[in-house]
């Protein structure tokens, strides 16, 4: 009636390896995430760098998460595209005229009869302070 049940000749609490990493602050890393989903792990100094062991039991759900963990991190350091070369511009040279010719344009002061627009921009023009005399001339 009660049929006996072979027995797994393997222990339930015998610990993997996973993944070898070089670096101790990677391999930190990959054991945060595994340690995300709630599952038991041990990270372990071994010759080639650190070790990242789980449970014998949990092991495929570890390697989905690292997997799933490594895709994530390979997209996130990929570099954006580069902008289109558009070749040369001659923004520079256009702007650069702009500032040396705006003085002509707009007067430089003085009898030229564009000095208004100085004037205007003047902390003091045509000899009235706003500040000492209250808009008035000063004598």
């Amino acid at each position: 009636m009660d049929e006996l049940m072979p027995v797994a000749a393997e222990p339930l609490h015998t610990l993997v390896a996973l993944r070898l990493y070089q670096r101790h602050e990677e391999a930190e890393e990959a054991a945060l995430v595994i340690a995300s989903g709630l599952l038991p792990h041990r990270l372990q100094r071994a010759a080639g760098g650190w070790v990242l062991e789980v449970l014998s039991t949990d092991a495929l759900a570890a390697e989905q998460r690292l997997r799933l963990w490594e895709a994530e991190r390979r997209e996130v350091v990929r570099k954006p595209p580069r902008a289109p070369d558009r070749g040369p511009s001659s923004l520079g040279i256009v702007a650069a005229l702009g500032f040396l010719l705006f003085p002509f344009l707009t007067g430089l002061g003085g009898d030229r009869g564009h000095g208004h627009w100085f004037a205007a921009g003047s902390a003091v023009p045509n000899g009235f302070c706003t500040v000492s005399g209250g808009g008035q001339p000063r004598p």
